[in-house]
C-alpha cells in the first residue's frame, strides 16, 4: 500500500499489482499473504496496534511480516535528522523541523517493538548501527502471529 498515488500511478510495473487498497482494513481477512512489508510507515500510524493485529490475520501459516523503521526516540536518529533535513528546513523556511517530527512520528521505535512483540511470537531485530541507542534504523522480521491476540484486539 502506498497512499501517495503519484509514486505509483504512472509506473510501467503497475500491471504487476493485483489489488490497490487505501487502507489495510479494506483487505478481506480471508486473503492470505506470504510476506507483508512495511517501510518507514509504522512510526506514522495512530492506530498501530490495530494495523499490526490485521497483519497477523492476513499472513499465511509460515508468512513473514517485515517492518523497517527509523530509530525514532533514540539519539542517533535525532542527530541525523537535525544535521540534515533539520538544517535544510530551518534555512529554507526558518522553522524548527523538530516540531514537525513530534507530530509526524507518533510512535517511537521502542513502542513499535513492544507492539510487534505482543502480536508476534518470533520477532528478530536488526539494527543499522551499533546498538539501540546508536542506530539510525531498525528492521524487524516477525513470524508466528498470535492470532488470538490479534482477534481479541480487532474485535
Amino acid at each position: 500500500m502506498e497512499p501517495f498515488k503519484s509514486l505509483f500511478e504512472n509506473s510501467p510495473d503497475l500491471n504487476k499489482i493485483n489489488n490497490i487498497y487505501n487502507d489495510i482494513f479494506e483487505i478481506n481477512s480471508n486473503e492470505k499473504y506470504d510476506r507483508i512489508i512495511s517501510c518507514a510507515c509504522f512510526e506514522h500510524i495512530t492506530n498501530l496496534p490495530q494495523v499490526v493485529a490485521k497483519t497477523c490475520l492476513l499472513l499465511n501459516e509460515n508468512g513473514i511480516m517485515s517492518a523497517s523503521i527509523p530509530n525514532e526516540g533514540r539519539f542517533l536518529w535525532k542527530l541525523a535528522y537535525k544535521l540534515t533535513t533539520g538544517l535544510e528546513f530551518k534555512r529554507k523556511y526558518n522553522l524548527d523541523y523538530e516540531t514537525i517530527m513530534r507530530y509526524e512520528h507518533v510512535n517511537t521505535a521502542d513502542e513499535i517493538e513492544i507492539i510487534l512483540r505482543y502480536f508476534y511470537k518470533n520477532v528478530s531485530r536488526k539494527l543499522f548501527g551499533i546498538n539501540k541507542t546508536f542506530a539510525f534504523y531498525r528492521n524487524y522480521e516477525c513470524k508466528e502471529p498470535c492470532i488470538e491476540n490479534a482477534k481479541e484486539y480487532i474485535i
